[in-house]
């Protein structure tokens, strides 16, 4: 790769390393917003599929003391059969169609919990776990993106943000496993994105860093502000394509 392009990977790797620190998630989408402006999406996928998992495994650890079981078993429970749906979807579904959908979603559920007092959120039981579960397992098979629906459930469980923040890494943790498993035996994972991964981990750890000092000196409130405005940008990141917009946009 040329040094600028490798250059471009690198920071933008650094950048979704520090929201993920700072939130708990965002950084596949990031990466996937990002890299594909100046590298084949089919090389930014495994690239960042290779950097996911060990991210996770840190913010695991770093927040082992808030990664419950009992949180996270209900959205594995949806999350196995929603994976296989995804996969005997995949050819079937309108990939853009559906990633609008959510997206528009996300928008107005941000939109409209930014707007309202914070006394008056809506909030659900651990029981729709399971449901939202399985929406993220049926978009990670079918599209490579089950991050949205598990964020907007631990929204909406109204969680404490190292609660928010252990769950969801539990959740990735698992799913990761199975995602690079997956990648490396269909020959995806190679020795070049590999390779590109081992470029990227010093300007990533600094990046995680940095988003995690962050994390920590953020109050509750703020903190459920930022991830609502971090779930509406994720909704116009998943409108984009449907808009035109994009690395194969106008």
């Amino acid at each position: 790769m040329e040094p600028l392009l490798l250059a471009a990977l690198v920071l933008s790797a650094g950048i979704a390393a520090a929201v993920l620190g700072l939130l708990g998630f965002g950084f596949g989408l990031t990466m996937i917003s990002l890299a594909p402006w100046f590298m084949p999406i089919d090389v930014a996928i495994p690239v960042t599929a290779g950097l996911s998992l060990p991210l996770t495994v840190v913010m695991a650890w770093r927040h082992r003391h808030e990664v419950k079981l009992r949180r996270v078993m209900p959205l594995l429970i949806g999350c196995v059969p929603g994976v296989a749906i995804g996969v005997l979807m995949l050819k079937e579904l309108d990939e853009t169609v559906m990633k609008a959908a959510l997206g528009l979603f996300l928008v107005v559920y941000a939109a409209g919990s930014l707007g309202a007092p914070s006394t008056r959120r809506f909030t659900i039981g651990a029981g729709w776990g399971w449901g939202f579960g399985f929406l993220g397992g049926v978009f990670g098979g079918a599209f490579n993106c089950s991050g949205p629906p598990v964020v907007l459930y631990a929204t909406l469980r109204d969680m404490q943000k190292g609660a928010l923040v252990g769950t969801l890494q539990g959740f990735f943790f698992v799913q990761g496993v199975f995602t690079t498993s997956g990648m490396a035996l269909t020959g995806l994972l190679t020795l070049e994105t590999l390779l590109l991964d081992l470029y990227c981990l010093p300007v990533v750890g600094a990046g995680i860093w940095l988003g995690d000092a962050l994390h920590h000196r953020i109050d509750q409130e703020s903190f459920k502000r930022v991830v609502l405005i971090a779930i509406g940008l994720t909704g116009v990141a998943l409108l984009a394509p449907s808009l035109g917009l994009g690395p194969n946009g106008p």
